[in-house]
């Protein structure tokens, strides 16, 4: 079920760049974004007699979305920096910050261990 909605990133992409980067929609992606998300919602919702009995499901589901937007948004920008920055220092940059992500994400869910001395 997560694959279904992570792979929507494609179409967050079309959707960011048309919003924010004020780019036309052709007829052809606008028939295939309608056509995407018609397949999604049926595949969805026939999985939501099965997994619905597990508490987390809907929390799971919310949190695969925001990943497929986050990445949406990476390559929506990616088009737009590389130019400005050049390959190297926008890898580089985006290398940190995912760094930065990481080391954040394990301070917060075990700051125990990082506090051990080591014997």
């Amino acid at each position: 079920m997560e694959r279904l909605i992570l792979f929507l990133y494609p179409s967050f992409s079309v959707l960011i760049n048309s919003v924010a980067f004020k780019q036309r929609l052709s007829k052809a992606q606008v028939w295939a974004l309608a056509l995407t998300y018609v397949g999604i919602g049926i595949a969805y919702f026939g999985e939501l007699r099965i997994d619905t009995g597990n508490p987390n499901f809907f929390m799971g589901s919310f949190f695969v979305f925001l990943c497929s937007i986050t990445y949406a948004c990476y390559l929506s920008g990616t088009g737009r920096m590389v130019p400005v920055l050049g390959p190297a220092k926008f890898t580089s940059y985006s290398m940190l910050s995912a760094t930065t992500a990481i080391l954040l994400h394990f301070l917060s869910g075990r700051p125990r261990v990082v506090s051990r001395r080591c014997p």
